[in-house]
């Protein structure tokens, strides 16, 4: 991972660990609306372009990483950017067309773009100012699965999945739907 990635992942990261912060909860996101929800999709305006999502040079993303390590990804589209750490698992998504939950009164940056859980607690939308996008990272490709042996995050072609390992806790995102739990 490039110094530029550590520190775009050190951001995502600092998200999970500030929403943490501010419900009292370690280390889940902050809360929007309900623990479970399911959003259904809105029309969308405008075709989904293809992107080149990562560069040939990097490395394919491990299937078992060490004990808590980090490591971030994106979908073979390009369309959603993820990573996991010791503390928590997060995707973003780059265009949707689902409805998210409402904005917390007390978030003055983003929402409804980056969902994410923690150890402890359900998933749940977080309020960021911060992107993993723009960066050459590595695609988790459809059907494949990356673990540090505290979170999973799966790719298939219906998203990204990601939870707490033995799935108590976790969410499904995609261009058009979410759900978490």
């Amino acid at each position: 991972m490039t110094p530029h990635g550590r520190l775009r992942l050190a951001g995502l990261l600092c998200a999970v660990a500030l929403a943490t912060a501010c419900n009292g909860q370690e280390p889940a996101p902050r809360a929007a609306g309900s623990p479970s929800a399911t959003a259904a999709p809105s029309p969308s305006t405008s075709p989904s372009p293809t992107t080149s999502p990562s560069d040939p040079a990097e490395p394919a993303v491990p299937t078992v990483l060490p004990p808590g390590a980090a490591v971030d990804f994106l979908s073979p589209t390009g369309n959603i950017h993820c990573s996991i750490s010791s503390q928590g698992a997060v995707c973003e998504v780059r265009e949707r067309s689902y409805e998210p939950p409402p904005k917390p009164a007390d978030c003055e940056l983003d929402h409804g773009t980056m969902i994410g859980v923690g150890r402890r607690g359900p998933a749940a939308f977080l309020c960021h100012g911060d992107t993993g996008f723009g960066s050459p990272t590595p695609v988790l490709e459809y059907g494949r699965s990356t673990t540090n042996g505290l979170f999973m995050c799966r790719s298939s072609q219906e998203g990204m999945s990601c939870e707490v390992s033995g799935g108590k806790h976790g969410f499904e995102i995609s261009r058009d739907a979410y759900r978490v739990y």
